[in-house]
C-alpha cells in the first residue's frame, strides 16, 4: 500500500503517531529537566501523579506494578529513587509489618503540581498556531481512529475463539 519513504510528510497514520509521541515525550523531558534538573525520569511523574490522585487510599508496590504495567524489579528501583528524592515515603502497616504502604510527601505534591504545569505548557506548545476548530477536528479524527482500532481488535479477538 505504501511505497513511499518515511519522512515528516508521510501520510501514514502509524508513522506519524509514533513520531508525534516521540516528539511529545522528548519535549516533555526537556521541560521537566528545566524544572527538575536532578530528576529526569518522566515515568516518575506518572507514579507521583497516581499517588497524588489516590492519596486517601492505601497504595502498595503491587498496586503500582499493576497500574504502571511494569515488572516488580522496575517498580522497586523507581520506588527507591522516589523515596531517595523525598517525593514519597514508605510506611509500615499496623496489621502486617512486612507490608509498606507508599505515601506521597509534601515535596511529592509540589512535584506533582509543577509536573501538571509543565504538561499544560507542553500542550500549549504543541497546539501553537492551531485554531480551536482545527484542534476539535484533530481530536475528532484521533478518537475515530482509536475507535476503529478498538473495534477491529474486538472482532479479531472474537475470531480467535470462534
Amino acid at each position: 500500500m505504501h511505497d513511499t519513504m518515511l519522512d515528516e510528510d508521510s501520510h501514514i497514520i502509524g508513522f506519524q503517531t509514533r513520531v508525534l509521541m516521540k516528539n511529545m515525550r522528548k519535549a516533555f523531558e526537556d521541560i521537566q529537566y528545566e524544572t527538575f534538573p536532578d530528576q529526569t525520569a518522566v515515568s516518575h511523574g506518572w507514579v507521583v501523579g497516581y499517588l497524588y490522585r489516590h492519596r486517601d487510599e492505601e497504595i502498595y508496590q503491587k498496586d503500582l506494578e499493576k497500574v504502571c504495567h511494569m515488572a516488580p524489579s522496575s517498580i522497586t528501583a523507581m520506588v527507591k529513587s522516589l523515596e531517595k528524592s523525598g517525593l514519597i515515603r514508605r510506611e509500615a502497616v499496623a496489621e502486617d509489618a512486612r507490608l509498606k504502604r507508599i505515601v506521597i510527601t509534601e515535596a511529592g505534591e509540589r512535584f506533582h503540581d509543577r509536573t501538571i504545569e509543565n504538561f499544560n505548557r507542553l500542550e500549549a506548545i504543541a497546539g501553537e498556531g492551531i485554531s480551536e476548530k482545527e484542534m476539535d477536528r484533530f481530536f475528532d479524527i484521533l478518537i475515530r481512529i482509536n475507535r476503529n482500532l478498538k473495534n477491529f481488535r474486538k472482532e479479531a479477538e472474537g475470531a480467535k475463539y470462534s
